[in-house]
């Protein structure tokens, strides 16, 4: 710990002696007029990438309070992945772990697969919440939109509580959608390996004078895993969703949207691996914003989702589940002097989650936050914000919060210090499950899955720098250091109700702390080939009772990845390659990681993905071949069984191959 300590120390000391330096050059270049022009330094914001997950407003990315990185719209289709998670772990610091064709956790930094208490990891879907409160996580194989409807996605590694409240404790993924006046009509479908098939659809359109409608549906399947799990149907995934959005904007100052889908299992998913849960949900989700000039913009979200969950292994089905959330927001900026300015953002959130069983009970969670950025010469930014969340009669009163401060020192070159504390609440099974187990192990004849009320919040102490640097246009070089310590743990805990019968509980016990960071590099080697590359270190350690070892799922100390990305004959050729490892590291061998379950060695994972893509019509129709696993890696990435409970946990990945099919009007 003190070694790395040291390193981390002595790499801080150099960026700030080079921060200082230059600094003190680009203070003498503007004075003299030699270099550094204003003229130059527009130029190249403008052409700056923008952001809105960090801020809850949208600023140019070299500006936002946190770690961002952005995944494109191409980089989304020229990945060929059949599971939206994947295309994560070209991210570095994210975790990203496949457990079957259906299930893929994915988180940043830590915990990447944890059954019952969540991702800790928030999703949105253009401001609407995409996780599910019965577990805390998110179901990827549930995404309702086409793949090609996604513009961009931002990953915000590190705590955004202080904005979001509870889920956002280790991060956000932000997905943004394409506005309907920005949506083509695609009609697109494949098929491979394994049962794979792959359809979707996107229609939009100006029916009157700034009235805007737009309509998309989805659907996929695939059994590329047999079942990990006790009984249920040989499928891992089949999913059919639907999704109309109505747009209005009757001015330029003012955007109204609505928006409404389903989505339809046909088959089970998998949770973890041990056992099937059957979730098909709707949601509506309604928004309003107005500029009113100097002071300021005005947003107001609501939206409710209903999930019907099933599952037949167990005796308990919380039957439908009801999210409704509702937001109010403003931002206003003002001119303290010419170069000084100052923009607040704050907001009001309420949040509402019922089941129809009698287990479970609302939850209310009422909370308010404030934002402050002030900028100084356009060189310093300071940021601030605070949240309190009051989840009435269960975890209380939390408060999260966050600070950084952002040096421009450079056009190309930056410098990031932030620190933040943050929550995790428990989620709906930590509270309310009471079902049998249909595994027990002996000598008991009987298992108890019991939540507890009593259950307090996780919280979070978190520190991380970044600097990114630019020496040309289309060369970008990251480098990111965190440290964290997480305290309150939420951990399973067993007792015997009687000689004969075992009960699973939850308490808060102990805590975890990492220490890491990630180096990364990204550009245009020519005007037909770009690429990517990064190295990312984790040294985590989870402390129960400081009793070691302990839940560790998922979290290898090294990964790496590469891609190259080509194009030829005026872009009608495309070809995309990518390469991700994963070093071996220990792992608990279960699903609910009590302190005493047995380590075992998780192997190396290599993984290679490749697609190439042909215009036969340029910019209308799209042939592509897609191959995954090329090195047919069968090294599971958790282990592949629970001897505690004597279940499956993950079966062995395999190479698949599939092709497509997209038509762009």
């Amino acid at each position: 710990m003190k070694r790395h300590l040291f390193r981390l120390s002595g790499l801080l000391c150099l960026l700030c002696i080079f921060s200082r330096t230059s600094w003190a050059q680009y203070q003498m270049s503007e004075e003299s007029g030699i270099g550094g022009s204003s003229i130059e330094e527009e130029l190249y914001f403008e052409k700056e990438e923008t952001v809105t997950g960090a801020t809850k407003r949208q600023v140019k990315l070299a500006e936002a309070p946190a770690n961002i990185t952005i995944i494109t719209h191409d980089d989304i289709i020229q990945s060929g992945a059949t599971n939206i998670a994947e295309v994560f772990r070209r991210v570095p610091g994210m975790d990203v772990v496949t457990v079957t064709a259906a299930e893929t956790e994915a988180s940043a930094r830590g915990f990447p697969a944890n059954l019952v208490d969540g991702d800790r990891m928030a999703t949105l879907i253009d401001g609407r919440t995409f996780y599910l409160e019965f577990l805390g996580g998110t179901f990827w194989s549930q995404f309702p939109f086409p793949l090609d409807d996604i513009k961009q996605i931002e990953i915000i590694k590190g705590p955004m509580s202080s904005l979001y409240g509870n889920r956002a404790m280790l991060g956000v993924i932000n997905i943004v959608t394409y506005r309907p006046d920005e949506t083509r009509t695609l009609l697109s479908g494949g098929g491979g390996r394994f049962e794979y098939a792959n359809g979707n659809f996107m229609h939009a359109g100006e029916f009157v004078d700034n009235y805007w409608y737009k309509i998309s549906g989805t659907y996929n399947r695939s059994n590329q895993f047999s079942p990990a799990k006790l009984t249920g149907s040989p499928k891992d995934w089949e999913d059919l969703s639907l999704v109309g959005e109505f747009e209005f904007i009757p001015q330029k100052e003012t955007h109204l949207n609505l928006t409404g889908g389903i989505t339809q299992d046909f088959s089970e998913l998998q949770a973890g691996g041990l056992a099937g849960w059957t979730d098909r949900r709707g949601f509506i989700d309604g928004s309003a914003q107005h500029d009113f000039g100097k002071w300021g913009v005005v947003d107001f979200k609501s939206y409710w989702e209903r999930h019907d969950i099933f599952n037949k292994d167990f005796d308990w089905d919380p039957g439908d589940l009801d999210t409704v959330d509702a937001e109010i927001r403003h931002s206003f900026s003002v001119d303290i002097t010419p170069r000084i300015k100052n923009t607040t953002t704050y907001g009001f959130e309420y949040r509402y989650v019922d089941g129809d069983d009698p287990t479970v009970q609302a939850l209310h969670n009422f909370a308010g936050y404030l934002q402050n950025e002030t900028k100084f010469y356009d060189r310093v930014i300071l940021t601030g914000g605070v949240r309190v969340d009051d989840q009435v009669d269960y975890a209380g009163i939390n408060t999260s919060a966050n600070g950084s401060v952002i040096f421009i020192i450079h056009p190309k070159y930056n410098l990031r210090l932030g620190i933040a504390t943050a929550f995790n609440t428990p989620t709906t099974i930590n509270y309310f499950s009471d079902f049998d187990l249909p595994a027990v192990p002996a000598p008991f004849s009987a298992a108890r899955f019991v939540g507890n009320r009593n259950v307090d919040a996780e919280n979070i102490l978190y520190f991380d720098v970044g600097n990114t640097i630019k020496p040309i246009e289309k060369l970008k070089i990251r480098a990111d250091f965190f440290y964290y310590r997480l305290n309150n743990m939420i951990v399973p805990t067993l007792s015997a109700i009687d000689p004969t019968t075992l009960q699973v509980s939850f308490r808060n016990d102990g805590g975890a702390r990492a220490i890491g960071g990630e180096l990364s590099i990204e550009g245009d080697m020519f005007d037909w080939l770009n690429g990517y590359a990064y190295w990312a270190y984790e040294d985590f350690l989870a402390i129960n009772g400081n009793v070691d070892p302990t839940p560790n799922l998922g979290n290898p100390k090294n990964k790496a990845a590469a891609g190259l990305r080509g194009k030829w004959l005026d872009g009608r050729l495309t070809a995309n390659l990518e390469f991700r490892y994963i070093m071996h590291h220990q792992a608990q061998n279960g699903i609910l990681n009590f302190s005493f379950t047995p380590v075992v060695d998780v192997g190396d994972v290599y993984l290679l993905n490749a697609r190439v893509g042909f215009w036969p019509v340029k910019n209308h129709l799209e042939l592509a071949v897609m191959a995954n696993n090329i090195l047919n890696d069968n090294t599971p990435q958790v282990p592949a069984f629970d001897t505690t409970l004597g279940v499956p946990l993950a079966e062995k990945p395999q190479f698949n191959i599939w092709g497509s099919l997209r038509y762009l009007f």
